[in-house]
Order: structure tokens, then C-alpha cells, then sequence
């Protein structure tokens, strides 16, 4: 996707997202218009930096339950959710599985710089002041 493919959309959506039936879909599923306007104003401020990898990952220690530990996330959109809903180790459901499932239900998981192996731990020996 292209800056001003995204911005078209944008202005687009914006325009036509009061109207009654309008629908928005994506691989035949339909999405909240403020979830979409959410998710392609975030690929847009990625495309602002030179690895979109640098803006959509972020580095956080409460979005497991109860582990402290530092993980690079791979999305804002989705970390901000995980203040709600936590992921919870467990042997029938990955991390990553984990983090795709909260993408779904934050109506992001179409966006093309949303890539699960970004999710990585940090070592535990890393102290915040050596990141900043």
C-alpha cells in the first residue's frame, strides 16, 4: 500500500462511514469503519519512517499475565487492547497465536506491516535505562 492510496481511503471512509448501508469488508468479513479508519491511520504514520518496523513495534512487560518480563510487541494497536485482555501462556495456544486472535478482535489483523515474528523477548538481564 501506498501513502496516498491510504489517504484516499481515508478520506473515503471518513466521508461514507455515517452513511446507512454502507458496509466494509475485507476478505469477505465485515469491519467496523472506526477499526478500519484506526488501522489505516496507523499504516499511514508507518510509512512515515524508513522501516515501518521501527513504528509498529514496541517494546512491554504487561501484556502477559503475570510475567514482568521486557517482549518487543509487534503492534500499538493491538498492545493497547492487551490493558484488557491479557494473553495467558499456555501449551494449546502460542503467544503469537495469542496476539493474531487480539488482532481479530481488534479489527487489525489486514494490516500489511503486522507481522508476528516480530514478538521477541528481551533478555532478562535488560535494564530499562539501557533502552532508552
Amino acid at each position: 500500500m501506498e501513502a496516498h492510496q491510504i489517504k484516499t481511503a481515508l478520506a473515503l471512509l471518513r466521508y461514507i462511514s455515517d452513511w446507512k448501508g454502507v458496509y466494509i469488508l475485507f476478505n469477505g468479513i465485515e469491519k467496523k469503519s472506526y477499526d478500519v479508519l484506526q488501522t489505516l491511520r496507523c499504516v499511514l504514520d508507518s510509512l512515515l519512517v524508513d522501516e515501518p518496523k521501527k513504528y509498529c513495534c514496541s517494546i512491554s512487560n504487561n501484556f502477559i499475565k503475570n510475567d514482568n518480563s521486557y517482549w518487543i510487541h509487534p503492534c500499538r494497536i493491538v498492545l493497547t487492547q492487551q490493558e484488557y485482555y491479557k494473553v495467558i501462556p499456555n501449551s494449546e495456544l502460542t503467544i503469537q497465536d495469542q496476539i493474531f486472535a487480539q488482532a481479530i478482535k481488534s479489527g487489525c489483523e489486514w494490516c500489511p506491516q503486522l507481522n508476528i515474528i516480530n514478538l521477541k523477548s528481551l533478555e532478562n538481564n535488560l535494564i530499562l535505562k539501557d533502552i532508552q
